[in-house]
């Protein structure tokens, strides 16, 4: 069995920079080497609520890191993937020890959008019983008027 150098990577998703990055600044507390790696996803390359003027940002952004990175001879892995494939890809030639991508920061995230997201759901379910509620109270107005009507 091959003896795998052992790495930190440092996923970066949203926050592309160098400076005051949490991430990069735990994988760099270490001894390890840390591989910075840029995975542009598929799924959101095909996803119409992303333009390709937010991919060219990306690109730029990177690019720009890259520049930074020239002085100490090292620059942002990009690639063209699922993330799953990039780090079964990395995993063949390294012994992945760390991954700090925020994750605890995602996780809260993805659980504040579901929060809001169940919220505005229940706000606006509720919004329609009120309305349908009305629109009843409404016809029951019509009926009875148009009953007293009839009965004259």
């Amino acid at each position: 069995m091959i003896d795998r150098e052992r790495i930190n990577v440092v996923w970066l998703k949203r926050d592309l920079r160098l400076k005051d990055n949490e991430a990069i600044a735990n994988a760099l507390k270490s001894e390890k080497r840390t591989l910075l790696l840029y995975v542009f996803e598929p799924l959101l390359l095909n996803d119409d609520h992303y333009s390709q003027r937010h991919f060219n940002f990306i690109k730029e952004s990177v690019r720009d890191i890259n520049l930074k990175l020239e002085a100490f001879n090292s620059k942002v892995l990009s690639v063209t993937c699922d993330i799953q494939s990039a780090f079964n890809l990395i995993q063949e030639f390294f012994k992945v020890d760390a991954m700090n991508a925020l994750i605890k920061w995602g996780i809260f995230g993805t659980v504040a959008l579901i929060g809001s997201c169940m919220l505005k759901l229940f706000s606006w379910m509720q919004m329609d019983k009120k309305a349908i509620i009305r629109e009843i109270k409404r016809l029951e107005l019509q009926v009875s008027s148009l009953s007293g009507k009839i009965s004259e």
